[in-house]
């Protein structure tokens, strides 16, 4: 079902934006997916450093095209800390795609909501 949203003013429907929104706000939006997402992939370099978090049907997918393209990828299963499930996927590419993805449990917000 859509959702039609009405002017306040004219009572006319208001049209989707069809512009994209600003850098900034993308990436504000981004990290609040982030947040709540139950599990979310965190990216290091080749050196350890880490250089964001990815949803993880992205980091997936980049699995997916380096395997395809030939590249090495190694995984490896481990636990964390608190005992919680951690896989390591390194991708050996020195491109995009490239570096060592840890898939862990981002944080306990996402379980706190769903409870």
């Amino acid at each position: 079902m859509a959702v039609t949203t009405v002017s306040n003013v004219t009572g006319e429907p208001v049209p989707p934006p069809t512009v994209r929104l600003p850098y900034l706000a993308e990436r504000a939006m981004r990290r609040l997916e982030l947040a709540f997402a139950p599990q979310v992939v965190v990216n290091f370099d080749g050196f350890g450093t880490v250089w964001g978090a990815s949803p993880v049907a992205e980091v997936e997918q980049d699995i997916a095209e380096a395997s395809a393209d030939g590249v090495a990828v190694d995984e490896w299963q481990t636990v964390d800390r608190d005992g919680k499930s951690l896989r390591i996927v390194r991708i050996a590419e020195q491109g995009m795609h490239g570096g060592i993805h840890a898939f862990t449990v981002w944080n306990g917000l996402a379980e706190a909501v769903a409870q």
